[in-house]
């Protein structure tokens, strides 16, 4: 029996969908992640809620609740969720 692939999860949380588009054009590229999208803290969680994914790339800076408000409430929901915070300013 081949081997199988195993196909890393991961949640991209960012509201700025042109940084969303190009981060998931290069994950995609590796072939073995398979990238879900959110824009905000609310589709996140529900997205970690109904399906965890292995990695969580979160925006520190989200509309309504923060990324470190967001984060601790993935943890909650899913302990074994990996989180990597991201940030970007002028």
């Amino acid at each position: 029996m081949p081997d199988e692939e195993v196909m890393i999860r991961v949640l991209l949380v960012d509201d700025q969908e042109l940084f969303r588009r190009g981060v998931k054009m290069v994950l995609e590229a590796e072939g073995t992640l398979e990238v879900e999208e959110a824009d905000d803290g609310a589709k996140a969680l529900a997205s970690v809620e109904a399906n965890p994914p292995d990695v969580v790339l979160l925006d520190v800076r989200l509309p309504g609740r923060s990324g470190v408000e967001i984060c601790a409430a993935i943890k909650a929901a899913s302990p074994s969720t990996a989180i990597i915070m991201l940030t970007a300013s002028d």
